[in-house]
C-alpha cells in the first residue's frame, strides 16, 4: 500500500511539474513572441538623376521592408501587392486582426514586403504626368472586392468581420 501511495504521489508530482511545459507547447502561435534577428527595409531598383544644379533625384524605385526571425527558415517569403495596393495590405486584415506581417515571422518564416515603384512608400518618379492618357489603377472600390474575390465567385464563411458586398447596392 506504501508504495502505492509513494507512486501515485511521483506520478502526480511529475504531472504537476509537466503541466506548464506542456501548456507552453501547445500554445497557439499567435500568443508566442516574435523573436526577430534583424528587421528594417530597404530601397531596390529605380534611377539617379543630377539636376543641373548638381543636385540629385533617386526614383523609380522600390522598396521592401523586411522582418528575419531569430531562428529564419532557409528562404524568405516575398509579399508583392497587386492593383493599386500597398505593402500596407500585410500588416493587418480590414477588421484588425494581425496581417502576414507578424503571422509568418512567428512562424519562424523570413518576410520581405515589397511596394513597387510609384506605389507605397516607392512614390517617387521623375515622370511627367501624362492626365490627358491617365488610367487610373482601380477605377472604383467595388473593382478591388471583385478582383480579390474572384469576381463575386467567393463563398464567404458565416460571421466573417468584413462587408460581404461590394459597396454597389
Amino acid at each position: 500500500m506504501k508504495l502505492s501511495k509513494k507512486l501515485s504521489a511521483l506520478i502526480l508530482a511529475a504531472a504537476f511539474t509537466a503541466l506548464p511545459l506542456m501548456a507552453n507547447a501547445q500554445q497557439p502561435a499567435e500568443d508566442k513572441p516574435i523573436v526577430l534577428k534583424t528587421m528594417g527595409s530597404l530601397f531596390f531598383g529605380g534611377t539617379v538623376q543630377t539636376l543641373p544644379n548638381g543636385e540629385t533625384f533617386h526614383g523609380d524605385h522600390g522598396y521592401a521592408q523586411f522582418y528575419i526571425p531569430q531562428n529564419a527558415r532557409t528562404y524568405p517569403l516575398i509579399m508583392w501587392h497587386g492593383i493599386g495596393q500597398s505593402g500596407r495590405t500585410y500588416e493587418s486584415t480590414p477588421d484588425g486582426r494581425e496581417g502576414y506581417m507578424a503571422i509568418l515571422p512567428r512562424r519562424d518564416w523570413p518576410v520581405y514586403i515589397i511596394d513597387q515603384p510609384r506605389r507605397g512608400r516607392a512614390g517617387y518618379t521623375s515622370s511627367k504626368a501624362d492626365t490627358a492618357n491617365a488610367v487610373p489603377t482601380v477605377l472604383m472600390e467595388s473593382a478591388v472586392w471583385d478582383a480579390f474575390r474572384n469576381a463575386g465567385k467567393t463563398v464567404l464563411l458565416p460571421g466573417i468581420a468584413v462587408s460581404q458586398n461590394s459597396g454597389r447596392g
